[in-house]
């Protein structure tokens, strides 16, 4: 065996130490040693790993192995992700929005996976389960449990504003503004309506409040909260 083929036996999940020596190498070392050394020690080793880990199992959180060897692998390792986001896709199947370990695992991939896989996974993946958690929200003026909407803003970080707002048109508004029809229908103490309106806009955050969609939402409730108040005084 070549000389750096015994210096890289080494498990790749202990990064640290095997990249550092990499990187120490790298200067040093002529393009054809350093394309054998990346491309056939360690990119089959990082492969096999990642085709072994279960994330329902395994304790170690891959990208606390795995992302060290961006600065050496670079975006070679790219070829590994769409692996990683099918097993972390099948195992969210049983996740629930009340688990916070699927954004712990995700929310490191981010800048790492591209925009559009880490948009594609999210939609496919995370959005449905926050949609049925959102659509399961009793909204009660009397005692209001929000324990789902608070699951569903927790994503806010890693969803983008456009598509969160969609979530909330469909599965919270619709509701929201029934009840809202309903109480208003029944001569109501206009100021507890009032208070209950910004109590819930103010849960909001502001880059939520200034997409058209949930803005359009928040002014349509606030409409007819004033025809209501219009026809009672006439």
């Amino acid at each position: 065996k070549q000389w750096y083929q015994r210096r890289v036996r080494g498990n790749p999940r202990d990064s640290s130490s095997l990249v550092k020596l990499i990187e120490i190498w790298l200067p040093l070392l002529p393009p054809w040693i350093v394309n054998n050394i990346l491309y056939t020690l360690i990119l089959p080793k990082l492969k096999s790993e990642v085709d072994q880990w279960n994330p329902t199992k395994d304790t170690t959180p891959i990208h606390s192995w795995l992302q060290p060897w961006i600065p050496v692998m670079g975006d070679t390792l790219g070829d590994l992700f769409p692996t990683i986001r099918q097993k972390l896709g099948s195992a969210l199947t049983e996740w629930h929005p009340s688990d916070p370990s699927a954004k712990m695992i995700i929310q490191p991939w981010k800048g790492v996976w591209s925009q559009q896989s880490m948009d594609t996974f999210i939609l496919k993946c995370i959005v449905p389960k926050l949609s049925q958690s959102l659509s399961e929200l009793v909204i009660n003026p009397n005692h209001q449990v929000l324990d789902p909407f608070h699951w569903v803003l927790s994503w806010s970080d890693m969803i983008s504003s456009v598509h969160l707002a969609s979530v909330f048109d469909k599965n919270f508004f619709p509701k929201f503004t029934a009840i809202l029809k309903t109480w208003l229908s029944s001569n109501p103490n206009y100021n507890e309506v009032i208070m209950w309106y910004q109590g819930w806009k103010g849960l909001f955050p502001p880059s939520l409040l200034q997409t058209p969609g949930i803005r359009s939402n928040f002014m349509h409730c606030l409409d007819l909260k004033n025809t209501a108040v219009s026809s009672s005084s006439a």
